[in-house]
Formats: C-alpha cells, sequence, structure tokens
C-alpha cells in the first residue's frame, strides 16, 4: 500500500513540474485585466474669472439698449466667457474649433445673429467688437464673447471640435456643453411731456420671466439713483414710470445716467437683488 502511494505522489510532482510555464512577469502579478485609460474629450464655458471678481459687473444679469448698438461697445454690453478644454488624448498640429450649436431654439434664444452675436472683442483704443462664426483655440485655454441683441434667458449650446491645420480637415465627432446662463433685460428711457421715463423689458419667450416670475416673486420694488435726486417704489416689467424734469430743476440739469436696483421680494421672505449701473438717457 505504502509503494501505490509513493508512486502516485511522484506522479503528481511530475505533472506539476511539466505543466509550469516560464514566468515571463519576473515574479510580478500579471496585468492582463487591467482596463485601459477611458480618453476624454470635453470643455466647460463659464463667466470670465477677471469680470466675476469685478463688484461692477455681474454678467449673469446684464442690460442692453439695442438702439445705441455699433461696434464700438461697452464692456457692460458683452458677456465674456473662459474656455477650458480636457483632452487627454491631444495629437500634433491639431486645434480647436468652438462655435455655437447650429439650432434654431427661440425658447433659449440659441438664434445666431438673431439673439446674439458671437466673437472676439479687439481692444485697440476702443473695444471694437470682432463678430466672427467660429473661433480657433491654441492650446486648452480660450477666450470668447457674446453680445446679445435681445432681451432674455440665455441658455446657449456651444460645440467643440478638433482640426488638423496640415491635413486641413476635422479630426473626430464634436462634443458639446452649454455656457453659463445669463439674463439680459433691455432698458428704455426716454424724456418727453417735461418727464423722464423709463421700463425694463425681460423678454418675450414663455421662460423669459427673469423680472415677472410671480409664481416666487410677491412682489418687484426699484430704487432709482439719477445724480442727486432719488425714486423708489413699486415695479412691474413693461410698464413705464416716469419722474417730473422740475425735481431735476429743468431738462437742462438732468444727468444723462442713472443707477437702477430692482428688488424680487419673494413668497418665503427672501429677496434678490439686481443692479444696472450707468444706464444712458436717451434724451
Amino acid at each position: 500500500m505504502r509503494k501505490v502511494t509513493f508512486l502516485f505522489a511522484a506522479l503528481a510532482a511530475v505533472v506539476m513540474i511539466g505543466c509550469t510555464k516560464p514566468d515571463d512577469n519576473n515574479g510580478k502579478k500579471p496585468d492582463i485585466d487591467k482596463p485601459k485609460p477611458q480618453k476624454e474629450f470635453s470643455f466647460t464655458m463659464t463667466f470670465n474669472e477677471q469680470y466675476k471678481k469685478d463688484s461692477v459687473h455681474n454678467y449673469s444679469n446684464i442690460y442692453i439698449d439695442i438702439s445705441n448698438y455699433r461696434n464700438d461697445v461697452k464692456e457692460r454690453m458683452v458677456v465674456p466667457f473662459d474656455i477650458t478644454i480636457k483632452d487627454t488624448d491631444p495629437e500634433k498640429n491639431i486645434v480647436y474649433i468652438l462655435k455655437p450649436v447650429d439650432k434654431t431654439d427661440v425658447q433659449r434664444h440659441q438664434v445666431l445673429n438673431k439673439d446674439f452675436e458671437f466673437g472676439t472683442i479687439v481692444s485697440i483704443g476702443t473695444n471694437h467688437f470682432n463678430k466672427l462664426d467660429k473661433i480657433k483655440i491654441k492650446g486648452l485655454k480660450g477666450k470668447a464673447k457674446i453680445r446679445p441683441l435681445e432681451p432674455g434667458t440665455f441658455q446657449l449650446d456651444f460645440q467643440l471640435q478638433k482640426y488638423d491645420t496640415i491635413a486641413k480637415k476635422y479630426i473626430g465627432a464634436p462634443v458639446v456643453t452649454r455656457a453659463s446662463a445669463f439674463n439680459v433685460v433691455k432698458i428704455i428711457t426716454e424724456v418727453r411731456n417735461d418727464k423722464l421715463e423709463w421700463k425694463v423689458l425681460d423678454g418675450d419667450q414663455q421662460d423669459d420671466k427673469y423680472l415677472s416670475n410671480y409664481s416666487v416673486a410677491e412682489e418687484y420694488k426699484y430704487y432709482l439713483e439719477c445724480g442727486k435726486i432719488k425714486s423708489i417704489g413699486s415695479f412691474k416689467e413693461g410698464y413705464r414710470i416716469g419722474m417730473d424734469l422740475k425735481e431735476f430743476g429743468g431738462d437742462e440739469n438732468l444727468p444723462d445716467e442713472f443707477n437702477l436696483t430692482i428688488s424680487q421680494i419673494l413668497k418665503n421672505g427672501d429677496y434678490n437683488i439686481m443692479a444696472y449701473k450707468k444706464v444712458l438717457i436717451k434724451k
């Protein structure tokens, strides 16, 4: 019985030795099942950090005066954005092409050259707006500017795609992201009938309720400061509010601009403040 047991054990040892393979990993655990790193190509489009730090500017809440629009624009009429790209597999001779998504979405004001213009500012003595349909970005950081043409709540989509400057062709599919949303109001001023009159519009689309959202707001109030004259009262979007020119000592003493603050009083007791600085008076 002992002999049989010995032979069986010896045979098992031979089989085990015969089946042993060379160690190609030098004793290390093979990484056959280790997944390959995922490639990522994405980008963000957010408000420019420098302007966000400036207390005078609030680019989630801006105003426009369409009647005064020219190529020489004031900073408060243009929304600046920083573009940050993440590309884990960058190729040689590649630049990135940024442009608005080509679709007609009137609810979100996505109609290029009707709701907004896209481009850059060329600062050579003046702020000249350079209108473009796309922007070329070298590297992983870029800048772009949007000039709104209509009041409303803007929720704009943009696309980014790689472009080979040697082969002169696009590489791969574009990626899409939504830029930081912002609200635009149009402030209309007029001097007539011995009064300074003004009103504010927040847009005419269904979602344009920035200053008329009574589902959450109990009421809206305004505070206006024009030179040494101050005015306080109830506010309603689209309605004219007038100030007698006698308060200024006649139209010849009427300042060229005013500061306006609109308060949204919420039903829960909280409130939001919207401030518009240096609103030009159309005389």
